[in-house]
Parts: C-alpha cells; structure tokens; sequence
C-alpha cells in the first residue's frame, strides 16, 4: 500500500496492535470481536509488516518482520477504550510514533499522517520508563519467544542497550531478574520492558 486508508470523520484516533495478524479475509470478524469484546466501534485500516532496526545506519539483523495492525476506534468510544487497550497491548499511533518511543523507521514514513495528536508535549510517566532512568521502557517481543530463562535475559539485555541503557542499568535488571524463580525473572523483565 502506498497510501494512508482515508477514514471517516467519525474514526480519529488510530490504534496500533504489535504483533497482531487479521488479513483482510478476517476483517469483518475482527470487527465484530472487537465490538463484542471491547464494547468498542473499530474500522479496521491496514496492516503493515515492520521494517528491521537499525544501528548506525545499518539493519539489525533478526529484527522487523512483524506484522502490526492499525485500526481506528470511534470518537465516542476513545475514552470507554483508552484503559481497556493496556491489557491487550494495543497503543495510540501517536505514543508509538512519538519521538520518546520512535528511534528507528521500522514503519512507512506516511503512517505519521495517521498521528491526530502530538503525545511529546506530554511528559513521560515514570512507570513508563526503565528503573533508575528517564528513557521510556522499550518494546520487546517475549510472546511466542524461547522460555529459556537465559534466552529472556539476553533478549531483555540487548533491547535496554538499544534503547540507551547504560552497562550499570542492565546488570541492574540482570541481578535483580535472576534473585527468585522464573516468575521473578518475568515479573522484573516486565518492570524493565514493555513486553508483547
């Protein structure tokens, strides 16, 4: 696709659903789902597959790939969805596009015409940053990732370096992630990251 899909007046706030795959054969059912599940008036937009990272101008490898969904949700039904989305992931474009969160181009440079707001006027939260720092919790894929306790402290390692984290941040979420059991390690990796 080389456009945005136009919307209704009615459909400002867009959505995005990391890691959701809906195909355009399953566009009515989503709709319905989302209606029946969330109480929520949704127009199903596109989906995109992300572009990889990059790291000094050169493409991270393992990275991109995944399949976001971008949909838009009724005026009239932002605010009753605004807290539901949380539990299931799904983010306001302009969180993910803003320059808080957006560090490398791993979507079409047009979604920002998706953007009705501007989410960098409004200060970071301090829960939504990385423990003992001012940068916002990076994204990291741990559902449908290897379970191995190892694999989820190298996964969760290498996104806080990504994101900035100093050597002292992470060998901070490495002593505490590792002081209990498996939970103990996903409960902190949570604290660390924002996790789908």
């Amino acid at each position: 696709m080389n456009k945005n899909v136009e919307r209704p007046e009615e459909y400002q706030q867009v959505c995005v659903w990391p890691g959701t795959l809906v195909g355009a054969e399953n566009v009515q059912a989503f709709v319905k789902f989302m209606d029946d599940d969330f109480g929520t008036r949704v127009l199903y937009l596109e989906e995109i597959e992300t572009l990889p990272d990059e790291e000094n101008g050169e493409p991270v490898p393992d990275t991109g790939g995944r399949n976001d969904l971008f949909f838009a949700v009724h005026n009239d039904d932002v605010g009753r969805f605004a807290v539901q989305r949380l539990m299931a992931g799904i983010r306001w474009i302009e969180d993910v596009l803003s320059e808080i969160n957006y560090h490398s181009p791993i979507y079409p440079e047009r979604v920002f015409g998706y953007k009705s707001w501007d989410a960098s006027q409004f200060p970071v939260a301090s829960s939504d940053c990385v423990p003992g720092t001012n940068i916002p919790k990076p994204m990291c894929k741990l559902v449908g990732e290897d379970g191995n306790c190892y694999s989820v402290l190298g996964l969760v390692s290498t996104v806080l370096r990504r994101a900035g984290c100093s050597e002292e941040t992470v060998d901070a979420y490495r002593s505490q992630a590792c002081s209990g059991d498996y939970n103990t390690l996903l409960a902190v990796s949570m604290d660390y990251v924002g996790a789908y």
